[in-house]
């Protein structure tokens, strides 16, 4: 009988399409930090799916709609562009932040260009 210890039972839930490509995100950088104790349980599209999630209830049987697909933009371009953008970022401190525990900011270095959604406007470029 083979006994595994300190099995991490983790419930995530994302009702729509861009908190699935979230929530698949946050799957994937805590499988890295612990990537055998794991177990994934709640509900969840494709994305999370493919990363270990025990859906009973895929999000394709909701009614739930986010925003982002309401108005026909890409949620998983438009994160690609952020995080790119995020991950320019420099470690450092702001100063003018209260930052009682200590804990390190993310800096925009000098020349540091934010996320650019110029072709992923959806029908929003009709309003």
């Amino acid at each position: 009988m083979q006994l595994i210890m300190n099995r991490e039972h983790y419930f995530i839930l994302a009702g729509e399409t861009s908190a699935d490509l979230l929530g698949a995100s946050l799957m994937r950088s805590m499988q890295k930090i612990s990537p055998s104790s794991i177990k994934w349980i709640g509900i969840g599209g494709e994305q999370m799916q493919k990363q270990g999630l025990i859906s009973n209830l895929p999000i394709s049987e909701l009614s739930v709609i986010g925003t982002l697909d309401a108005f026909g933009i890409d949620s998983e371009k438009a994160w690609d562009e952020v995080l790119k953008a995020n991950m320019k970022k420099e470690v450092g401190v702001k100063e003018t932040r209260p930052n009682p525990l200590g804990l390190p900011d993310l800096i925009k270095p000098e020349g540091w260009t934010a996320p650019s959604h110029e072709d992923n406007h959806g029908k929003l470029h009709n309003i």
